[in-house]
Protein backbone atom coordinates (compact mmCIF):
# COMPACT_ATOMS: atom_id res chain seq x y z
CA UNK A 1 0.00 0.00 0.00
CA UNK A 2 1.18 3.69 -0.98
CA UNK A 3 0.40 6.29 1.63
CA UNK A 4 1.01 9.91 1.61
CA UNK A 5 0.20 13.21 3.50
CA UNK A 6 -2.44 15.39 2.45
CA UNK A 7 -2.90 16.07 -1.51
CA UNK A 8 0.78 15.21 -2.62
CA UNK A 9 -0.13 11.93 -4.53
CA UNK A 10 -3.48 13.83 -6.32
CA UNK A 11 -0.92 17.22 -7.29
CA UNK A 12 1.81 14.61 -8.89
CA UNK A 13 -1.34 12.90 -10.61
CA UNK A 14 -2.29 15.78 -11.82
CA UNK A 15 0.73 16.82 -13.25
CA UNK A 16 1.59 13.34 -14.82
CA UNK A 17 -1.32 11.57 -15.32
CA UNK A 18 -4.23 13.79 -15.11
CA UNK A 19 -6.91 11.13 -16.92
CA UNK A 20 -6.18 9.47 -13.59
CA UNK A 21 -6.88 12.07 -11.41
CA UNK A 22 -10.76 12.58 -12.71
CA UNK A 23 -11.33 8.74 -12.55
CA UNK A 24 -10.28 9.34 -8.72
CA UNK A 25 -13.41 8.14 -6.55
CA UNK A 26 -12.31 7.53 -3.21
CA UNK A 27 -9.58 8.39 -0.73
CA UNK A 28 -8.26 6.95 2.92
CA UNK A 29 -6.88 7.56 5.73
CA UNK A 30 -4.77 5.37 7.32
CA UNK A 31 -2.55 4.88 10.52
CA UNK A 32 0.61 2.64 10.32
CA UNK A 33 2.41 1.54 13.14
CA UNK A 34 5.60 3.91 12.36
CA UNK A 35 8.04 2.06 14.36
CA UNK A 36 7.62 -0.87 12.19
CA UNK A 37 9.37 0.92 8.90
CA UNK A 38 12.37 1.68 7.39
CA UNK A 39 13.21 5.53 7.58
CA UNK A 40 14.69 6.79 5.00
CA UNK A 41 15.88 10.64 5.62
CA UNK A 42 18.39 12.63 3.85
CA UNK A 43 20.95 11.90 6.41
CA UNK A 44 20.65 7.66 5.95
CA UNK A 45 19.94 6.96 2.23
CA UNK A 46 23.50 6.21 1.65
CA UNK A 47 23.74 3.88 4.72
CA UNK A 48 20.46 1.80 3.64
CA UNK A 49 21.42 1.85 -0.11
CA UNK A 50 25.25 0.26 0.82
CA UNK A 51 22.80 -2.11 3.43
CA UNK A 52 20.52 -3.29 0.98
CA UNK A 53 21.32 -2.24 -2.31
CA UNK A 54 22.25 -4.09 -5.26
CA UNK A 55 24.10 -2.30 -8.10
CA UNK A 56 22.23 -2.66 -11.32
CA UNK A 57 23.71 -2.28 -14.79
CA UNK A 58 21.49 0.78 -16.96
CA UNK A 59 21.53 1.49 -20.38
CA UNK A 60 22.87 4.68 -19.70
CA UNK A 61 24.49 4.42 -16.09
CA UNK A 62 24.58 2.49 -12.80
CA UNK A 63 21.86 2.37 -10.39
CA UNK A 64 21.28 0.64 -6.92
CA UNK A 65 17.86 -0.92 -6.26
CA UNK A 66 17.12 -1.97 -3.04
CA UNK A 67 16.33 -6.01 -2.04
CA UNK A 68 13.26 -5.35 -0.70
CA UNK A 69 13.00 -9.49 0.60
CA UNK A 70 16.03 -8.71 3.14
CA UNK A 71 15.09 -5.23 3.94
CA UNK A 72 11.53 -7.45 4.99
CA UNK A 73 13.43 -9.85 6.38
CA UNK A 74 15.46 -7.52 8.86
CA UNK A 75 11.82 -6.88 10.26
CA UNK A 76 10.57 -4.07 8.72
CA UNK A 77 6.90 -3.78 7.34
CA UNK A 78 7.36 -0.83 4.58
CA UNK A 79 9.42 2.25 4.07
CA UNK A 80 9.27 5.47 5.59
CA UNK A 81 10.53 8.24 2.37
CA UNK A 82 7.76 11.29 4.18
CA UNK A 83 11.77 12.95 5.36
CA UNK A 84 12.46 13.29 1.42
CA UNK A 85 12.05 16.60 0.91
CA UNK A 86 13.45 16.42 -2.76
CA UNK A 87 14.05 13.26 -4.82
CA UNK A 88 15.94 15.47 -7.37
CA UNK A 89 18.75 16.70 -4.77
CA UNK A 90 19.45 12.82 -4.49
CA UNK A 91 22.02 11.32 -6.88
CA UNK A 92 20.58 8.81 -9.43
CA UNK A 93 22.75 6.12 -8.62
CA UNK A 94 20.15 5.59 -5.67
CA UNK A 95 17.49 4.83 -8.27
CA UNK A 96 15.53 2.89 -5.56
CA UNK A 97 14.70 6.16 -4.17
CA UNK A 98 13.86 8.30 -6.81
CA UNK A 99 11.34 5.72 -8.15
CA UNK A 100 9.22 6.64 -4.87
CA UNK A 101 8.57 10.11 -7.30
CA UNK A 102 6.80 11.98 -3.62
CA UNK A 103 7.48 11.88 -0.21
CA UNK A 104 5.71 8.61 1.21
CA UNK A 105 5.25 5.27 2.42
CA UNK A 106 5.08 2.17 1.33
CA UNK A 107 3.88 -0.76 3.53
CA UNK A 108 3.82 -4.62 2.49
CA UNK A 109 2.92 -6.10 5.83
CA UNK A 110 -0.58 -5.38 6.58
CA UNK A 111 0.09 -6.04 10.61
CA UNK A 112 1.81 -2.37 10.39
CA UNK A 113 -1.76 -0.94 9.75
CA UNK A 114 -3.46 -0.36 12.35
CA UNK A 115 -6.69 1.54 11.20
CA UNK A 116 -8.59 3.01 8.02
CA UNK A 117 -11.34 4.93 7.15
CA UNK A 118 -12.30 5.68 3.40
CA UNK A 119 -14.94 8.39 2.24
CA UNK A 120 -16.18 8.98 -1.14
CA UNK A 121 -15.01 12.34 -3.10
CA UNK A 122 -17.43 12.14 -5.99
Amino acid sequence: MWLTHGQVWIDWLAEEIPDWVRSLKYRSAVTVHTKSLLRVTPKNYRAITKTYGVLTHGAHHDWYCLDWGRVAQAGYSGIDCLSIPDFAAIPLTHGWLHQMDVPCVAVWDPRAIVSTHTESIR
